[in-house]
């Protein structure tokens, strides 16, 4: 349960000043846009980058956090779909047609593949 008094995850303004550093873009998983996390990033309250950015990131011994595939927010959902847009680019016409693999970005995928 969400508390009433809890501060939203999006800013009411984005943060156009905030950049993911050479080192951040250096530990993402494969796969992931860095751009879009980016924008993703500069949406959110600055409290909260770090946690999101953690979940596309490998640590130095290899792990990650967990996969992000859901926020309760439109807006920010939209932009997160950006993010795992690339985990479809190697998958067949039917996978994404069917959506064999449960991760986001699948709609922009299908797009994409429509425009070519």
């Amino acid at each position: 349960m969400i508390s009433p008094d809890a501060e939203p995850l999006r800013l009411a303004k984005a943060d156009s000043t905030y950049q993911l550093s050479v080192d951040d873009r250096a530990q993402l998983a494969r796969g992931f846009d860095a751009d879009a996390l980016e924008r993703l990033l500069r949406e959110v309250r600055p409290d909260m980058r770090g946690e999101i950015l953690a979940h596309f990131q490998v640590s130095a011994s290899g792990a990650r956090r967990g996969h992000l595939m859901e926020i309760h927010d439109p807006h920010l959902q939209a932009i997160l779909e950006e993010v795992w847009a690339p985990m479809w680019d190697d998958a067949s016409a039917e996978a994404i047609e069917q959506g064999w693999f449960e991760m986001p970005g699948r709609e922009i995928a299908r797009a994409r593949r429509c425009r070519l």
